[in-house]
């Protein structure tokens, strides 16, 4: 339970405290159904291509691990040496092979025309919201930035760099290794949130019990309370920091033809951004459009939006370069439909 919570409890006799608590594990039991099913669907589709579904007894065993566990927002990176790193690591080089090189390239040479690192250890703060096209793509990218930063003579960027991601990757495992607790959180911080649109959303309205879905909605809010409580704590941090996120917290989606249709930035994420701006912090939008054979990647110049009907602009940033992107990449490889798919980012 939170500190307010707690408070909250201190005037309630036995049975009342007793019906709280069972009312919120009745939640937690009810968001690990929801997203267990979700996560089914995404696995016997093309997005879920690499993953798995964890075992159904993970989510009903005496010790709830933390990828799942919704009383946990945010997560410490866990590796528990160079070596297990390195392994985490090499999965970049198992699933894109021969691009690496050029991928590393890419995130170094901009790390370096920043002077990205040393302005990190001096106490700045970067935020990179990207597109989000498939579910690897952040950890992709966070594994990209420690190859950059390791070629800077950088080897602990795990303590100053955080993946803000939906929960629903807590429920997906590759090979054997919780996406979360085995293989992200290896290389870097973690932090949850119940995205409002997209893949992610639970459906209160499959619910028949009224009360569970108002105390679902009221979880939901609460948890994602608490993420920008965190999110504002790395912000105010005199210690520096990177932040990835994508800009609704979902898959991006796609239509029939497979334009895609990014998520737009909600109203919470917007007002985190301006204030982490105006409270010193650089925002750097990213493209990324990862292959199995050609992949892309663009950053656009560091800013600072400090007001949040103005983040929009972000996503027309990140909207804009990778059509750009494609458009050139469809000249030299036009046998790759991906290429022709437009991509847009619409306000809401």
């Amino acid at each position: 339970m939170s500190d307010r919570e707690t408070e909250q409890s201190d005037g309630e006799d036995g049975e009342g405290l007793l019906d709280r608590l069972r009312g919120m594990i009745d939640v937690q039991a009810h968001i690990d159904e929801q997203m267990y099913r979700l996560a089914e669907q995404v696995v016997a589709t093309e997005a879920g291509a690499l993953f798995d579904v964890i075992d159904r007894a993970v989510m009903e065993g005496e010790v709830t691990p933390d990828a799942i566990d919704h009383g946990s927002v945010f997560l410490p990176p866990n590796p528990y040496s160079g070596t297990e790193q390195d392994e985490v690591l090499g999965l970049l080089d198992l699933l894109h092979g021969e691009q690496v090189p050029a991928l590393t390239d890419a995130f170094a040479e901009f790390a370096r025309s920043q002077d990205l690192f040393k302005r990190v250890r001096s106490g700045e703060t970067f935020i990179f919201p990207s597109n989000h096209l498939e579910l690897q793509d952040q950890g992709f990218t966070l594994g990209y930035l420690h190859r950059a930063a390791q070629a800077e003579g950088v080897d602990r960027l795990e303590h100053h760099i955080t993946l803000m991601i939906g929960r629903l990757l807590g429920y997906l495992r590759l090979g054997e290794r919780s996406v979360i607790d085995d293989i992200l959180r290896k290389v870097g911080g973690v932090l949850k949130t119940f995205p409002v649109s997209g893949s992610e959303v639970l459906e209160e309205g499959v619910v028949t019990e009224a009360d569970l879905d108002r105390r679902l909605k009221i979880f939901r809010r609460t948890a994602n309370e608490r993420t920008r409580r965190e999110f504002e704590r790395l912000m105010g941090s005199s210690q520096g920091t990177i932040v990835l996120l994508a800009g609704g917290g979902s898959r991006d989606a796609r239509d029939e033809v497979g334009d895609v249709f990014m998520h737009p930035f909600g109203k919470s994420t917007r007002s985190m951004l301006a204030n982490a701006c105006r409270s010193g912090a650089w925002v750097v939008p990213l493209f990324v459009d990862y292959g199995d054979e050609i992949s892309l990647v663009e950053f656009a110049e560091p800013t600072r939006v400090t007001e949040p009907d103005a983040v929009h602009h972000l996503g027309e940033v990140i909207a804009a370069m990778g059509n750009r992107q494609r458009g050139m990449a469809r000249v030299t490889h036009p046998g790759v439909e991906r290429f022709a798919a437009r991509i847009f980012y619409e306000p809401t």
